[in-house]
């Protein structure tokens, strides 16, 4: 019998298992870096940029700010991430406020992720929301969108956020021509983030009364976020112009429209330090 090298066997699997345990612990706890790209969108133009995380790290959400004078006047086309270490996000100058400036945010950390993708394509006036689910075990981290933007189509996101704990959902509406949304899901094997979230009625173009902010407890930080529209959407908005973190704790949200309608930002929270 050979019941000491047994025991080592079963031992040094333990510790491996707990090791693993501890290192997978440390990556959910550990703080955001953020990395970000800026460019200027000229009127009626398509542009944005993609933020790159250091080697090292992942791009495990991201976001987005676009300004105008005068208010938020910019589509949202994607906010997403493209490859392991970058987050891209894009956004349609609607022409009215002349040039518009353009940040994307990329937050990394060094984490395994598994990533799920949805495609699905629009007729023109249509309205969908499309879901991609994480695989079972897995729990969703973050999530992000990517509309096809052509001469001939164009697609208004008005929702991206968490769909229960295991898929990310986002809603648009095709205005015109025949529009891909693809939809990416980034899932992680930890605790499910707690979820934040605030709504506001927002009735103006008008800066300083666009912004809605959802706030992580204390003793949290917020790893990503997302946004909803509470009704439909028309032609005059929603149109969300900025969906980011703020600090540790907020994820806030900037939307153009008029008339009324309520807009929610979500925040997504874990503990700190794990």
């Amino acid at each position: 019998m050979n019941t000491g090298r047994g025991m080592r066997v079963r031992l040094t699997a333990a510790s491996a298992l707990l090791l693993g345990a501890i290192v997978v612990a440390g990556a959910e706890g550990a703080k955001l870096t953020t990395r970000s790209a800026s460019t200027t969108i000229a009127p009626g133009e398509t542009g944005g940029k993609a933020a790159t995380c250091k080697r090292g790290t992942k791009a495990i959400s991201g976001g987005w700010r676009s300004e105008a004078e005068g208010g938020p006047f910019a589509f949202a086309i994607d906010s997403v991430g493209v490859g392991k270490r970058r987050w891209r996000a894009r956004q349609w100058n609607l022409g009215v406020a002349g040039d518009v400036s353009s940040t994307t945010y990329a937050y990394c950390r060094d984490q395994r992720l598994v990533t799920r993708t949805k495609r699905t394509t629009f007729s023109e006036d249509e309205t969908r929301t499309v879901v991609a689910r994480c695989p079972a075990g897995t729990k969703a981290l973050s999530g992000g969108f990517d509309a096809d933007r052509s001469d001939d189509g164009l697609l208004l996101v008005n929702s991206s956020r968490r769909a229960g704990r295991r898929a990310w959902a986002v809603t648009g509406h095709d205005y015109m021509g025949a529009v891909e949304l693809a939809v990416k899901v980034n899932c992680h094997r930890g605790r499910a983030l707690a979820k934040r979230q605030k709504t506001e009625t927002i009735g103006s173009l008008a800066p300083g009364d666009d912004v809605v902010v959802a706030k992580c407890k204390r003793n949290r930080r917020v790893v990503a976020g997302g946004f909803h529209s509470g009704e439909g959407i028309s032609k005059v908005g929603p149109y969300f112009a900025e969906s980011r973190k703020q600090g540790k704790r907020k994820w806030r949200v900037k939307v153009g429209l008029i008339g009324e309608l309520p807009i929610t930002a979500y925040a997504y929270c874990e503990r700190r330090g794990g």
